[in-house]
């Protein structure tokens, strides 16, 4: 039973270092002039295989008004699945992506996000992927800022 709430300890304390992370990224990135954009793109999605492997597209609308995103899932393979999504102003909207199509089982794939509407929501994206390794949930994972595509 002690074990069981250290290991929960443990990987509360890896998730929230994980965000901390981030939190001082982006610190650093807005103080030099990063700002938010209408297009984001990240690599090096996966998920299930060995580990059971889980990605999270994580959308900032940080605009005073709503908006949407279209969110285009690029396999390795070639084929590309989209889905849009509402997003609230000042919001976070976390999109996992295996529910979004079965074909990431086992997959490599990219992200693209793109800000719709005559007037698109500005926009920050991050990509998170976590592991389960031998049914341990979220006992791995990494955090990152997509890149930007355009000003």
């Amino acid at each position: 039973m002690q074990q069981d709430a250290m290991s929960a300890l443990d990987r509360h304390a890896l998730v929230t270092a994980l965000w901390l992370s981030f939190a001082l990224i982006a610190i650093c990135l807005f103080s030099y002039g990063f700002d938010s954009g209408g297009a984001w793109a990240t690599a090096g999605g996966f998920a299930g295989g060995p580990t059971n492997a889980e990605t999270f597209i994580l959308i900032a609308n940080t605009g005073a008004t709503p908006g949407s995103a279209r969110v285009t899932v690029v396999f390795e393979s070639g084929p590309r699945i989209a889905h849009t999504f509402s997003l609230p102003a000042q919001s976070r909207t976390s999109v996992p992506v295996s529910p979004l199509t079965p074909l990431t089982a086992g997959q490599r794939f990219s992200v693209l996000v793109e800000s719709l509407g005559a007037s698109p929501a500005p926009l920050v994206v991050e990509r998170a992927m976590y592991d389960s390794p031998a049914g341990v949930t979220w006992a791995a994972g990494t955090a990152m800022v997509a890149t930007p595509l355009t000003p």
